[in-house]
């Protein structure tokens, strides 16, 4: 069946996190680190050009967006969804507490990268998104791949050196209730 105007992006994942908020305010402005990876496996295309593009090398993209203090659910949707065409992430407008950000080499199908700075700041920052970015699966329709699935894998690790807080306690906490919460659902 053909798409008009070809293939287009289907989903993006939106994930509240468990945030250790009270543990977080605890520390108030001491300063965390927050790590992010997203790791995937990409089909190559090795034909032509390809081998030297991103966007046609691989089958499919991902990458990852952290909602700003500022941001409802939904702006943060929003944002997220305007990114997946442009294949590069919005400006940072809270600072750029990246180490990489926007920078960062965009190849690959592994995306790491630090955030750093005061616990209050982070407390507020409580959802992830991972969106599509383009591919030969969007590019390339005739070969009829652009419902094929991706999966991945997406780490989220946050220390406090020099706090005494512990933060595990009260993500396992969360993390059970909502295990159960949708046990029972």
């Amino acid at each position: 069946m053909a798409m008009p105007g070809g293939p287009v992006f289907n989903e993006i994942h939106l994930y509240d996190l468990p945030w250790p908020k009270a543990a977080l305010e605890k520390i108030e402005n001491g300063i965390v680190t927050m790590k992010v990876t997203l790791s995937y496996f990409v089909e190559p295309n090795l034909s032509g050009r390809a081998a030297t593009r991103p966007e046609t090398y691989r089958s499919f993209g991902l990458r990852f967006a952290i909602k700003k203090r500022s941001d409802t659910k939904e702006q943060f949707k929003r944002r997220v969804s305007g990114q997946q065409e442009k294949d590069t992430p919005g400006p940072q407008q809270e600072g750029d507490y990246w180490l990489l950000g926007s920078n960062a080499a965009q190849a690959g199908s592994l995306h790491c990268d630090l955030w750093r700075g005061r616990a209050i700041d982070l407390a507020l920052h409580d959802a992830i998104g991972v969106y599509p970015v383009t591919g030969w699966w969007k590019t390339h329709p005739g070969q009829k791949r652009f419902n094929d699935k991706g999966r991945y894998a997406l780490v989220i690790s946050i220390s406090a050196p020099g706090h005494n807080v512990d933060m595990h306690s009260e993500i396992s906490a969360l993390v059970a209730a909502k295990v159960a919460a949708t046990v029972t659902s």
